[in-house]
This record gives structure tokens, C-alpha cells and sequence, in this order.
């Protein structure tokens, strides 16, 4: 006689059998006594449904990340700054360092680099962002200059783009403050 997989309970008899069709009385002449295999089901049925879930999160976070890594203005050769292909130094650990606290924290602080042209403040902010969106969080970064050009060119509609996704973002870049030119 058939048992139960869970519990290991007998099968009975189905008393549906003499309605039911020839073709499924052999299959179905039995059946469980207890709820162990529906409840079985429906949990597994759960865990799908929660896996679809968090995949459709997953996938979303994933759009998210790239519609901001899409809008922000940065050279195209910091996308592939990472701190797995660089030379490591005090400056880069810390920078790492300070990249997985963000990941992490709800509310983590900012940072500020600065110092001369070409010291490698822009390598340092594409290492943190590329390490933040790779674990889904959203950044956009934005080069003064050239955010203001925008602006220049059109005022309105552009700032209230740009201020629209700055509110909405998990880490903003603001690379090349003060040294952009002021005049038109």
C-alpha cells in the first residue's frame, strides 16, 4: 500500500472512485489520509512565488541602476574602474573601505576629494560607484562643467531633470566642483 512521503501515513481507499472515469480510477483508487503532501505543496508553491518576487526585485534594481549609470555624465572609461584593476595604495583601501559601509548602512555619510588636477579623485569616485551599483545601489554622477553646460543650453527643462533623478538617488558624484568655468 501506498504511504504517505511527509509523514509516512497509510493511504486509504478513495471513496469518489465509483464517479470517477475508468481511465483515472486505477491512478486515483488511493489516496492520502492526511495534508502533509497539499501542505508540501503549498509551501513549495510559496517559495516560488517568493523567489519570482525577489527576482522581479532583482531585475528592477538592475534597471534602476542602469537607467542612472545611463543619465550620469562621466566619461564612458570610468565605467570600468574597479578596485579589483588597480594598484593598491592608502587611498584606495580606504575608498573600499568606505564603499562596502555604503552598501550596508540606510544612511551612510558623504565623502569629499580633493587636491590638483589629474591626482586621481575621478578614478577614486568611479572605483566607489562602480562597487555601489554593483551591488544595486543607484548613483549618478554628474561633471560640473558639463552640468552646467546643460543648464546653460536649457535652463529649465534640464535642471528639473536633473534635480528629479538627483532626489531619488542612492549615491550622487559630483566630479570636477570648482573647477568649472563660470562664464557663459
Amino acid at each position: 500500500m501506498k504511504k504517505c512521503t511527509v509523514c509516512g501515513k497509510d493511504y486509504i481507499e478513495n471513496p469518489m472512485l465509483e464517479v470517477l472515469p475508468v481511465s483515472l480510477k486505477e491512478r486515483l483508487r488511493y489516496i492520502s489520509d492526511c495534508d502533509c503532501e497539499h501542505e508540501l505543496y503549498k509551501k513549495e508553491h510559496e517559495e516560488k512565488i517568493k523567489q519570482q518576487i525577489l527576482e522581479n526585485e532583482k531585475q528592477s534594481r538592475i534597471n534602476k541602476v542602469k537607467k542612472y549609470k545611463d543619465i550620469s555624465v562621466q566619461d564612458k572609461k570610468f565605467f570600468e574602474s574597479t578596485f579589483e584593476n588597480t594598484e593598491e595604495s592608502n587611498y584606495t583601501k580606504y575608498c573600499e573601505k568606505y564603499a562596502n559601509a555604503f552598501i550596508v548602512k540606510e544612511n551612510a555619510p558623504g565623502i569629499i576629494f580633493y587636491g590638483k588636477v589629474g591626482t586621481g579623485k575621478t578614478h577614486l569616485a568611479a572605483w566607489i560607484s562602480n562597487r555601489i551599483m554593483d551591488n544595486g545601489k543607484t548613483v549618478l554622477t554628474l561633471n560640473m562643467s558639463r552640468y552646467l553646460g546643460r543648464l546653460r543650453k536649457d535652463w529649465s527643462e534640464a535642471e528639473e531633470d536633473i534635480l528629479k533623478h538627483v532626489e531619488s538617488v542612492d549615491l550622487l558624484v559630483i566630479d570636477d566642483f570648482g573647477v568649472e568655468n563660470m562664464t557663459p
